[in-house]
C-alpha cells in the first residue's frame, strides 16, 4: 500500500520529503488549450506581477542581509519567482525564522531548491559527500517570496514589513 502512494505521488511525501525516484511531467489535452487560450492575456499577467516585483526590490534592496537577484542583460523576465537569499549571519534571522513568521500570519512563501535533489532520502547517502556545499547553503537560505498577478502592493508591503520587522502582524 505505501509503495503505491508513492508510486501514485510521484515519490513526493511531503513539501520536503521524497523517498522515491519519480518524474511528473504530465499535461492532459485540456490543460494544453487553456494555456494556449490565456496566452493572450500574458502580459497584462505579467506586467501585474512586475510591479509586485519592483515593489520587493524597492523594498528589500537596501536591507543587510538578504540578497535579491537582478534582471539579467538582453534577458526578457517572466516574473514567475522572487527568491531572496537570507544571509541569517547578518540578517540575524535565518530563512526558516522568516518561513514560519509568513506562515504563521498565512502567507506562504517557498523553501524553493530545498532539501536539494541529491539530498533526498531515495537516494541514501549516494551523493553526501560530493562537494556541493555551495548549493546546500543556498538551498538553506533562500526563500521564495509570493509573487502571483492579482498580490495587492499592499499585501507585497505586508510580506516586506514582516520580514524587516520580525513581529506578528496576525
Amino acid at each position: 500500500r505505501e509503495k503505491l502512494f508513492g508510486i501514485k505521488k510521484f515519490g513526493i511525501w511531503d513539501e520536503e520529503l521524497i523517498k522515491d525516484v519519480g518524474a511528473n511531467a504530465k499535461m492532459n489535452e485540456f490543460q494544453a488549450a487553456m494555456g494556449l487560450c490565456n496566452l493572450r492575456h500574458i502580459e497584462r499577467e505579467l506586467d501585474k506581477r512586475k510591479k509586485v516585483v519592483e515593489h520587493y526590490n524597492q523594498r528589500l534592496s537596501g536591507v543587510k542581509g538578504i540578497r535579491i537577484s537582478g534582471e539579467q542583460k538582453d534577458v526578457k523576465p517572466n516574473y514567475a519567482y522572487y527568491p531572496v537569499m537570507i544571509e541569517p549571519e547578518v540578517f540575524g534571522k535565518s530563512r526558516d525564522d522568516i518561513y514560519e513568521l509568513l506562515k504563521v500570519n498565512e502567507i506562504y512563501a517557498r523553501k524553493y531548491f530545498y532539501p536539494l535533489t541529491s539530498d533526498q532520502i531515495c537516494f541514501g547517502d549516494r551523493y553526501k559527500d560530493d562537494k556541493i556545499d555551495i548549493a546546500r547553503k543556498l538551498s538553506k537560505n533562500v526563500l521564495v517570496l509570493p509573487l502571483y498577478e492579482d498580490l495587492d502592493i499592499r499585501e507585497a508591503e505586508k510580506i516586506v514589513k514582516l520580514i524587516c520587522t520580525g513581529i506578528d502582524m496576525i
